[in-house]
């Protein structure tokens, strides 16, 4: 855990492992980058891309997963507008998101209300 050293481009060759269910890219200093590879796995339940440099700014490309059920992004530098696009992830059971750079609001809590399966 944070010593392996899987890039984006790393990441971007799983995108081939379309039985693919569970990603934990954790601690990789991992970007926005990879989103897109990661949204080429259609069976992907749950992803973990804690202590990352994920700013949020590809969180749109996730979208398509409709088998995503976990999403873990904590301790990643998320811009505000995050939980505007996660909002949008009708499948997701399960956020997890400590980020103590960009603390939750009322206007995030709203949007985050959005996610129905949320349990």
């Amino acid at each position: 855990y944070g010593v392996d050293e899987v890039s984006d481009a790393g990441i971007e060759k799983l995108s081939r492992l379309k039985n693919l269910r569970i990603l934990n890219a954790g601690a990789l200093g991992l970007t926005d980058r990879c989103l897109q590879s990661i949204a080429e796995l259609p069976n992907l339940e749950e992803l973990s891309l804690d202590s990352n440099k994920i700013t949020g700014s590809g969180l749109h490309k996730l979208e398509n997963l409709r088998k995503l059920k976990k999403l873990v992004l904590h301790f990643n530098p998320l811009m505000p507008e995050w939980p505007r696009v996660v909002s949008q992830f009708s499948s997701l059971q399960e956020l997890q998101v400590v980020n103590y750079d960009q603390p939750l609001d009322d206007e995030m809590l709203i949007e985050l209300t959005k996610l129905k399966n949320l349990h």
